[in-house]
């Protein structure tokens, strides 16, 4: 008996027309899906509206390849609303970023109809998410070390009940099975080139794996170690980015001075914290390691600097009494700061000595027992194009370069930190606390915060994440469409998948906010502010909240994220079968 006719065959879409239509839809349904709307039922309309396109562009390599530059084209309103803060950080890299993720979009509507060009009786609920996530896990984990932002299944973690099964196989699983959904519609609209009802059979037995999944993801496996509640002070910071690059000393000092405020407004709250945070790079200093501290010291005194001036303030001062405030409130504290290793002097032209370092990290450091501990987490993976650029950083001179051209005033001096591993931080009630701190953009990697939790030479798990950031970047734009409080939700909205992933709760100290506690379901919980106008972003205050540790793990936890390995392996094999497949007319 004959098939259905292929709209494929018989209809072809226009060059421009159709994928200018459903480029904007995308566009449209993908800002409706994320923060500050936050509708996430339109992820699943943006989905569609992809596949739409790939589904309607014809056989024909130079009609697939002209519709899909159109469709990437009409992303662009997207991505340039969605990246506007990057106005303020590099003028250059802005365009170039919202050019590359129209590339990355476009790239998706070829691969589609590439497969779909074949004529294989191959379902749009099978062939679509293959190709969309071997496309996110290019884009978010292998080209230019990745930007796992604006995934299909992000914006489900505001319902985290449906994002279950990434306690079983990642956030890589749940976009496929997003994106499957949306193609079983396709296929159930007579898109493809299946029967109709096999649209009907693929949607319902995707609806019945997600809630299996979700089961397994539910009951968690290992050990069922003991819950117990851990009371978290956050210090939340609101330095203007701006003002961090160039931080006058008499700023660093006031400041600094606010800083201790609030730390004490939450250090001395019945009963006490467990742990106090401040966030990213927010420790003024020169540095807050031993090694750092003690060379500032000699140094001052060997140069003759008066008492309380500015250069031993800011060499060794504001660590002493950050580490006095420790100890007389007895908390332990995890600081955003900077390390500096391998010290030295140097003398300039003009007689003058300062000191020098071999090497320089984005560090958090333990402040406990009245002094800075030896054990302390230094970034490993490098926010590309923010502290360094991909594969460019190999040749200083020419990673300069770049900077003069397109980022004045930025600095990419920083070292990768060389342990992927756990920190442990010694609680007052006694044992130790095993915390992973992935520090900014880790949080939104899901290789990195899998490595930090799990990377302990015993194979001892962390319980806490601890994500110590600087969303200062986005800057202070509360225009609706580019809002800089959207980013900085969009960035909470990632982290939170971590925690799901992981099955380990986080507490997030972030500069000009958002600041989180958020449970190991991925759940943000609520905290009262101590100290502060209760404003969530662009304020600061002093916060108080609490989550629980302990538990089970989760199988992702365990086996990593094999699924988006797999699904990029398979959407590859797929899209290059098809390339040499000849089209069907």
């Amino acid at each position: 008996m004959p098939g259905p006719k292929s709209p494929l065959r018989d209809r072809p879409a226009s060059t421009w027309k159709q994928p200018l239509v459903a480029g904007l839809a995308f566009s449209f349904a993908t800002y409706c899906s994320l923060p500050p709307l936050g509708l996430w039922p339109f992820t699943f309309v943006a989905a569609l509206s992809l596949i739409w396109c790939a589904c309607r562009v014809g056989t024909a390599k130079s009609r697939r390849l002209r519709s899909a530059v159109v469709f990437g084209a009409a992303t662009l309103p997207l991505w340039f609303a969605e990246e506007a803060w990057m106005v303020n950080v590099t003028p250059v890299g802005y365009p170039l970023l919202a050019l590359w993720l129209g590339f990355w979009s476009g790239a998706t509507v070829y691969a589609i109809a590439t497969v779909r060009s074949t004529g294989w009786k191959l379902p749009m609920a099978v062939a679509a998410p293959l190709v969309w996530v071997a496309v996110e896990m290019l884009r978010g984990e292998v080209v230019l070390t990745g930007y796992p932002w604006y995934f299909a299944a992000h914006p489900l973690i505001k319902e985290p009940s449906l994002c279950l099964p990434a306690r079983v196989l990642g956030v890589y699983l749940v976009s496929a099975l997003v994106v499957a959904l949306a193609g079983s519609l396709a296929d159930a609209a007579g898109w493809s080139a299946v029967r109709a009802r096999v649209g009907g059979m693929c949607a319902a037995t995707i609806a019945a794996v997600w809630v299996g999944v979700s089961l397994v993801g539910l009951a968690g496996t290992g050990p069922d170690r003991p819950r117990r509640e851990l009371r978290v002070g956050i210090v939340q910071t609101n330095v203007p980015q701006g003002q961090k690059l160039n931080w006058p000393p008499a700023q660093q000092a006031a400041d600094f001075g606010r800083f201790m405020e609030l730390t004490r407004a939450v250090g001395t709250v019945a009963p006490a914290p467990d742990l106090i945070l401040w966030p990213e790079t927010m420790f003024p200093g020169w540095a807050l390691n031993g090694e750092a501290i003690e060379a500032a010291r000699k140094f001052a005194d060997s140069v003759g600097e008066k008492p309380r001036s500015f250069l031993r303030e800011y060499g060794y001062g504001f660590a002493e009494a950050l580490c006095r405030e420790q100890a007389e409130l007895g908390v332990p504290m995890l600081i955003g700061a900077q390390a500096r290793e391998g010290i030295g002097e140097s003398r300039l032209a003009n007689g003058k000595g300062t000191l020098i370092e071999e090497r320089r990290y984005n560090s958090v450091a333990i402040v406990a027992g009245g002094r800075v501990l030896d054990e302390r987490y230094d970034k490993v993976d490098l926010t590309p194009f923010g502290e360094v650029i991909p594969w460019v950083w190999r040749w200083p001179s020419v990673q300069k370069l770049v900077l003069d051209l397109g980022a004045g005033g930025m600095r990419f001096d920083l070292n990768f930190g060389r342990k992927p591993s756990p920190i442990d931080v010694p609680l007052v009630e006694g044992g130790g606390l095993r915390v992973a701190a992935p520090v900014c953009f880790e949080a939104t990697w899901t290789t990195s915060c899998r490595r930090l939790v799990r990377g302990a030479p015993d194979g001892r798990p962390a319980e806490l994440m601890v994500n110590l950031s600087n969303d200062g970047w986005f800057g202070s734009e509360a225009w609706w469409l580019v809002s800089s409080d959207a980013k900085r939700r969009q960035h909470l909205l990632s982290a939170r998948w971590r925690c799901l992933e992981l099955g380990v709760p986080m507490v997030r100290a972030v500069n000009t906010g958002l600041s989180a506690y958020i449970d190991d379901r991925g759940r943000t919980r609520p905290f009262e502010t101590v100290l502060g106008s209760g404003k969530p972003a662009q304020a600061d205050g002093a916060l108080l909240g609490s989550v629980e540790v302990g538990g089970r793990g989760t199988i992702y936890s365990s086996i990593g994220n094999l699924a988006g390995w797999v699904l990029l392996g398979c959407g590859l094999v797929l899209f290059l079968a098809a390339s040499v497949t000849r089209p069907k007319p």
